[in-house]
């Protein structure tokens, strides 16, 4: 029973050292702690870049308001587009139309 109740302490210590250690370097501005930070700004990081590129080629897209889709229909309208050969070449990748539709549409959103 005595050596089941040290390993126990040994385990629960270890863990308090970690979650001090990890909290100290936090405190401290070494780290950050996990799920800050603007996930928006990072996640559209990509589709602005590749809205700028697209400008820069010269396109200009369907001149329509697009409305907001959730990713499941974005992909299945690119699956769509794709079987359809509805494309775009944007920096030697080639886009859905719908994809690169929803990039113009986060740029947009960033400047308005």
């Amino acid at each position: 029973m005595s050596r089941l109740v040290k390993r126990r302490h040994l385990i629960l210590g270890g863990l308090g050292l970690g979650a001090a250690g990890y909290m100290g370097t936090i405190l401290t501005g070494l780290a950050r702690p996990c799920g800050t930070g603007r996930p928006r700004l990072a996640t559209l990081a990509g589709p602005r870049r590749i809205a700028r590129e697209l400008l820069r080629q010269g396109y200009v897209g369907r001149n329509e308001a697009t409305e907001a889709k959730s990713p499941e229909a974005l992909a299945t309208a690119a699956q769509q587009d794709f079987a359809a050969g509805d494309t775009v070449i944007c920096d030697g990748w080639v886009l859905a139309r719908s994809e690169a539709e929803f990039a113009l549409a986060c740029l947009r959103d960033d400047t308005a």
